[in-house]
């Protein structure tokens, strides 16, 4: 089996998370591409693997070297396959476009002829550095967490609103607008540890203990599970995640989210050209 061939093995398990499904994808079996894995990380000298009962997961030095297969793979299609079609993957959690990155899409659409797939994860960073899409949308506060930085290849794309999610039997739901200071005093916050966009102590607003779930699913059934439930999101996750015991109120005074589009280093060549095209999109 030639190199280019074993890379494309192991960045199809990567991809998947399950040798399995990779070797279906790739039309070979589990020990060929078992074998396709151990060789590569023999050569490099590293695990790039851990195997675990639902599958596989990436070990810390994986991320980089997998990022630079998936360069190299693309660069020997270009070369020796040149009319070989690949779509564009955008991840995102919450919601998808904004209306920015809507007409950046839809132009890209028209001028290449070639198809984005939009597909949503509980964690987009993580199914970014596992090689499953080529960029992400992620909305974070100005502080950043560390680690972002290591995505990051472009200047915040847009910037968008954000409201309360309050569950809809508390007296503070039918008001048109409310500040951070009365509804914390009132009410008891849920975050979403994975993929939220808020700081868990709410810009200083907030004290105690915050409930948290894992994804946007859970993040709205706890709002909705009991009346003193309140939530923050942006405006676009708000017109997304209808829920008929959560009400989004308007905030007089939340910071704004700030949305980036983010890729792995080095980043896939459909990203890459992304990312230079949809530069005329970003918000000044």
């Amino acid at each position: 089996m030639r190199d280019i061939e074993r890379l494309r093995l192991v960045i199809a398990a990567a991809r998947t998370g399950a040798i399995s499904e990779a070797a279906r994808e790739q039309n070979t079996s589990q020990p060929v591409l078992s074998r396709a894995i151990a060789r590569v990380e023999t050569d490099l000298g590293y695990k790039l693997f851990v195997r675990e009962p639902t599958g596989v997961s990436l070990t810390g030095e994986a991320a980089a070297a997998l990022a630079r297969m998936r360069v190299i793979v693309e660069d020997y299609d270009a070369l020796f396959q040149p009319c070989r079609h690949v779509p564009l993957r955008i991840g995102y959690a919450w919601a998808g476009l904004t209306p920015a990155l809507e007409t950046a899409v839809e132009r890209w659409r028209a001028q290449h002829s070639e198809y984005v797939e939009l597909l949503q994860f509980d964690d987009p960073i993580r199914a970014l550095a596992n090689l499953r899409i080529d960029l992400a949308i992620a909305r974070k506060p100005a502080h950043r967490a560390s680690g972002w930085a290591d995505y990051i290849t472009a200047p915040p794309f847009a910037h968008e609103s954000r409201v309360f999610a309050i569950n809809s039997a508390h007296p503070l739901a039918r008001r048109e607008a409310l500040g951070l200071d009365e509804v914390c005093a009132q009410m008891t916050l849920v975050v979403n540890s994975t993929s939220g966009s808020v700081p868990h102590d709410l810009w200083g607003h907030y004290v105690g203990a915050a409930l948290q779930a894992h994804n946007p699913g859970t993040w709205l059934e706890h709002i909705a599970a009991a009346t003193d439930r309140f939530g923050v999101t942006s405006t676009t996750t708000a017109e997304f995640n209808i829920h008929p015991r959560v009400a989004y109120i308007s905030g007089t005074d939340i910071p704004r989210a700030v949305i980036e589009l983010l890729t792995s280093t080095p980043p896939s060549s459909q990203g890459r050209r992304f990312l230079e095209f949809a530069d005329a999109y970003v918000a000044p």
